[in-house]
């Protein structure tokens, strides 16, 4: 086997996870709780690959120096500008053999957790949580500096979260069952198209991009993280179900039907692309930005039997 020159550090350190987690609760009125809790995690370490002369202590880190700018990019399409980095003159991407070593880079995540609890009794029982919360990522190696500022310790995930499920003894031995989940809109990294061949560059400007290289390879970031979100997603749930038994118990059916989405909620979850300088064509007019690529599936019901015996 021939060595490849890959190697790993001693100090290489796996990733890892710290959690700190505080709560109170309290019985307002019998079978009735409260109850919240704020939740702290911190994930750092891991591991990361640098090029030979390139990684920490030595004279080539950071990697990121051999850049120069930033350079303001105005799309002539959508009159947006951003800024981007490209290599100094004189100046290449490293590249040839790797060291592993430990990586800087680290997340937190902070979270409060608002809970109503009304225990099983009069027949129905109830749960009601509310969650606030944000993860900030902290990118302390990287390559191209382009668009770093723009996601660096900023919040993209879901702010908040709301859930409420129930249920409730009806008549003639029917239960039934409630779930609703109202969900933050997901983050929409929105675009522009880059300036093209930069010195340094291979396929375009090498920016910093959340979701890749692949076509957005020649893209550049305009707004901050988090800036455009798709909609809040909702969904209500009903379900019904009643059990027969026969035989003492010793052979049992059971009917149920389910309704989901409700309400019939149709939010968008995705779109042909995030690139607003992308315009329309003549067999397709409309922009791809706009064009919606994903919903939420509509309402459905459903009925089953399940046997025992």
């Amino acid at each position: 086997i021939t060595a490849t020159g890959n190697s790993v550090d001693k100090s290489a350190k796996l990733g890892r996870t710290r959690e700190v987690t505080v709560g109170v609760s309290h019985e307002l009125i019998a079978n009735l709780a409260v109850g919240a809790d704020y939740i702290y995690r911190r994930y750092d370490r891991g591991t990361q690959g640098y090029v030979n002369g390139y990684q920490p202590g030595s004279a080539g880190y950071p990697v990121s120096s051999i850049y120069t700018g930033p350079l303001v990019w105005t799309d002539p399409v959508t009159g947006k500008s951003a800024n981007y980095y490209v290599v100094q003159q004189g100046l290449a991407r490293p590249t040839g053999a790797t060291v592993t070593m430990t990586n800087p880079d680290y997340q937190t995540y902070q979270g409060v957790d608002l809970v109503l609890n009304k225990r099983y009794s009069d027949k129905w029982q109830a749960n009601i949580a509310v969650t606030i919360q944000k993860r900030n990522d902290y990118d302390l190696y990287y390559t191209n500096p382009t668009g770093v500022d723009l996601y660096e310790g900023r919040n993209t995930g879901a702010r908040y979260l709301v859930k409420i499920n129930g249920s409730y003894d009806l008549p003639w031995g029917i239960m039934a069952s409630t779930n609703f989940n109202l969900n933050d809109g997901a983050n929409r990294n929105m675009l522009i198209t880059g300036p093209g061949n930069v010195y340094g560059g291979t396929t375009g400007t090498i920016s910093y991009n959340p979701n890749g290289g692949g076509a957005n390879a020649n893209t550049l970031n305009f707004e901050p993280g988090g800036s455009t979100r798709l909609e809040k997603t909702m969904l209500w749930d009903l379900g019904l179900n009643k059990t027969f038994t026969f035989r003492g118990g010793q052979n049992r059916i059971k009917v149920t039907v389910d309704g989901f989405n409700m309400l019939n909620s149709a939010p968008v979850l995705g779109f042909s692309s995030d690139n607003l300088s992308l315009v329309g064509t003549t067999a397709n007019p409309v922009i791809p930005s706009e064009r919606i690529s994903s919903i939420l599936p509509p309402r459905v019901f459903r009925a089953g039997v399940t046997f025992w015996f």
